[in-house]
């Protein structure tokens, strides 16, 4: 048996992807979890994730305010009780604090240490890195995309097990890790799309003010200086408005995780119309596995969400492509490999928007051939075997 710390980082992204391998691996290993600094924010809108978390992890740790690190019976708790118990434990271990013994003392408790690999490119991550160099790790990335752009800067990893959600991922990883590397892929295609993890989600739609079909689910995202700048999404809101709102289709909007409700929902209040709000539009705290089985087809700006749709053989619309005037176009694995539908224009938009009944099984059976060809879920059960000699 081995004592294995998560690193929750960089947002719950991760924790998503990890969280049924957490749970086929936990009755034979001790499992805790470390929240990253100011992640534990985001379980707010994300209940469903919540819950889990504190039902598959044997201890949960939050990395607090001050280097302080202090466990917690569960994450439902605000700032200002994050600063008070991070404010007592820093008076308690101040000394050890100040050189991060505290740090170094409840990290050699762990045997192995489960995170994506790839934070070790980021400065807010130096220490673990550093610290983790020699020790064992199991690594999986965040994001669900192929990543397909090499690093300026090759890693170096040593004692690492590479969980691959796919054949073209594990290429990835062959080409742009350090030759020196010391690593072992383990393919196992999307763990959280296999039918019994998707059970754990209660259909709590039901019970929530909401539409219960023939809705469109809205999949936000954060701004982006490089491909979504703030002006480029607001004239993409206004399109959906345009084609879906004004057309008495009803949206349900999720945000981001990293999305800030005060902040980042003005801009849909503002173009959406307050007004409407709880009336043809929405705003759900939902997890995307229950949206997408509810919903009629789902519009992204761009976002690995729109594989979480496939998976319910539903249709994403992806907009990023339809040139406003502001930001690039990038060439991400979506599009690469054809996993969401994309639109042009606002014409194209409209056009699917009119034409969807008619031609959706058409598109559905074309995504979800290429989301087998890319995801293959065939190695998965002997991956988690492989997996379970390892640890």
């Amino acid at each position: 048996m081995s004592k294995i710390l998560l690193l929750c980082t960089p947002g719950l992204g991760f924790l998503d992807n990890s969280l049924p391998v957490v749970n086929k691996i936990k009755s034979t290993n001790q499992v805790d979890i470390l929240i990253m600094r100011g992640l534990y924010k985001q379980f707010k809108y994300n209940p469903e994730l919540r819950k889990l978390t504190d039902n598959n992890f044997r201890k949960k740790y939050i990395l607090g305010f001050f280097n302080t690190i202090f466990e917690v019976k569960n994450i439902e708790l605000n700032m200002f009780q994050i600063f008070y118990k991070s404010l007592i434990n820093m008076l308690i271990n101040i000394l050890n604090i100040i050189n991060k013994k505290n740090y170094i003392s409840f990290l050699n408790k762990y045997d192995f240490f489960f995170y994506d690999i790839y934070e070790n490119h980021k400065e807010y991550f130096n220490f673990f890195s550093k610290f983790l160099e020699n020790k064992k790790k199991i690594s999986m990335r965040h994001g669900l995309g192929i990543d397909h752009e090499k690093y300026n800067k090759r890693l170096l990893i040593k004692n690492t097990i590479m969980l691959s959600y796919s054949r073209f991922q594990s290429e990835f990883y062959e080409k742009d890790l350090d030759k020196r590397s010391d690593y072992k892929i383990i393919e196992i295609g999307i763990p959280k799309h296999e039918l019994e993890w998707k059970n754990n989600f209660e259909d709590l739609i039901k019970i929530q003010n909401l539409p219960k079909k023939n809705f469109v689910f809205f999949i936000s995202r954060h701004g982006d200086a490089k491909y979504l700048p703030i002006k480029k999404k607001e004239k993409l809101i206004h399109i959906v408005k345009n084609e879906i709102l004004d057309k008495g289709i009803k949206i349900i909007l999720k945000l981001h995780p990293k999305e800030q409700l005060k902040k980042n929902f003005e801009i849909y209040k503002k173009i959406l119309g307050i007004d409407q709000f709880n009336k043809s539009w929405f705003l759900s705290d939902l997890h995307p596995f229950t949206l997408s089985k509810h919903c009629s087809y789902s519009i992204s700006f761009f976002s690995s969400v729109c594989l979480d749709v496939i998976s319910y053989n539903k249709i994403n619309i992806e907009l990023l492509n339809i040139n406003t005037g502001e930001g690039e176009i990038p060439d991400f694995s979506f599009k690469k490999y054809n996993l969401t539908h994309f639109v042009n224009s606002e014409e194209e938009f409209k056009s699917f928007v009119k034409n969807f009944e008619l031609n959706k099984n058409e598109i559905v059976t074309k995504i979800k051939k290429n989301y087998n060809f890319v995801y293959s879920d065939d190695n998965y059960d002997k991956g988690l075997a492989i997996l379970k000699t390892l640890l």
